[in-house]
């Protein structure tokens, strides 16, 4: 069963759709938005626009605008809990569909960015999000939206394990403006902003989270935080990693063509779709180490680095997707996410490659 929470939490219960008012859903997927229309239970007032005509970051002008007035259908869950794991393809079938009826946490709009919804459609799941109201004058909030399992997990073996597929190399996300995190942390739900908020990890003050970013440029960043309110640049960060970052005893790789294989891929922002470059992460959380494979081949690794705190690695953690806003002047961001894995077996290591999506259904599914 789905909840959804905003900044002010907010619940939304399970089984109601988001209003809509002046909208047609054909069979065809054909839509017509009024001018206008009026959301229920907004947290920004009751009303605002459906951004119509505006092509999101991250998006083609062949594929769907903005969600924010169109999410009508629901659709069953396609996840499957493990003892201590997590598995789910998102191959759903839906088309505009929500989260109803799963067992995913939602958190939308942290730190005053102005709308976003998680939806599921043509077989992976989209966050649209707009930082601003449409009348505001500018100066957009550094915030995100984040979804998890509804259940905890721990570290096997001395270590914990997240697979997930992104497009984190879509030029519309350059330099800063918008990115994925993976978050680990004993926090049930995101309790604030810590001093200099820029990071999705930093919506955890008072927990110890490990966050790692998917970021644009291929380049492999992780911090962990404290279990304080305080920011990167007051004692708040115990380390970052990177390429040119060295925490650990070793550090390997981080950035593109590491290994002479480009297993990082990018995507132009106007003529290519997002499954060109929605790649596959898969990192496993060490205890004392850091390892990071993209689409299968081995991109980043710090091993020896100090021992994780025992909150993280004794205890039940979260797990969270965070999709977040940089310095942005765009109107709309769309994040393209697909597979969600716990702690999986090594089984679904070097079986893959590249992740090619649903090309045909996603662009087919919607006209104006």
């Amino acid at each position: 069963m789905t909840h959804r929470m905003t900044s002010s939490s907010r619940l939304v219960s399970t089984g109601v759709p988001r209003l809509l008012l002046g909208l047609v859903l054909s069979v065809g997927f054909s839509l017509e938005a009024a001018e206008d229309p009026i959301r229920e239970n907004s947290t920004q007032g009751g009303s605002t626009k459906c951004w119509e005509g505006v092509v999101p970051a991250a998006s083609l002008p062949t594929q769907p605008p903005p969600v924010f007035c169109t999410i009508v259908n629901s659709g069953s869950d396609t996840a499957q809990a493990k003892p201590n794991g997590w598995e789910d393809h998102f191959d759903h079938g839906l088309f505009f569909a929500d989260f109803e009826k799963t067992d995913y946490l939602l958190f939308d709009e942290l730190n005053g960015i102005f709308d976003a919804i998680q939806w599921r459609h043509a077989n992976h799941w989209m966050v649209d999000l707009a930082p601003l109201a449409p009348t505001a004058p500018g100066g957009a909030p550094f915030g995100a939206a984040m979804m998890r399992p509804n259940r905890t997990f721990q570290f096997e073996n001395g270590e914990l394990v997240v697979e997930t597929t992104f497009a984190a190399g879509h030029l519309d996300y350059a330099p800063g403006s918008a990115w994925g995190e993976v978050v680990i942390t004993d926090a049930p739900a995101p309790t604030g902003s810590r001093q200099g908020l820029t990071y999705g990890y930093h919506h955890f003050p008072g927990h110890y989270t490990l966050g790692c970013r998917l970021q644009w440029d291929g380049h492999s960043i992780c911090s962990l935080m404290d279990d304080t309110d305080r920011g990167d640049l007051n004692g708040g960060r115990i380390w970052e990693m990177s390429f040119f970052q060295q925490v650990g005893e070793t550090n390997y790789g981080g950035f593109p063509g590491v290994g002479g294989v480009e297993s990082f891929r990018t995507c132009e922002a106007d003529n290519v779709p997002d499954s060109q470059c929605r790649d596959r992460f898969r990192i496993a959380f060490g205890e004392t180490s850091m390892t990071w494979h993209v689409n299968d081949h081995f991109y980043f690794e710090q091993t020896g680095i100090p021992q994780l705190p025992a909150e993280l690695t004794d205890g039940p953690v979260y797990v969270y997707l965070a999709s977040v806003s940089g310095n942005t002047d765009f109107e709309v961001i769309r994040y393209h996410w697909d597979r969600l894995l716990v702690n999986p077996d090594l089984s679904s290591l070097f079986q893959d490659g590249f992740e090619t999506g649903d090309t045909a259904a996603w662009t087919s599914t919607v006209s104006q």
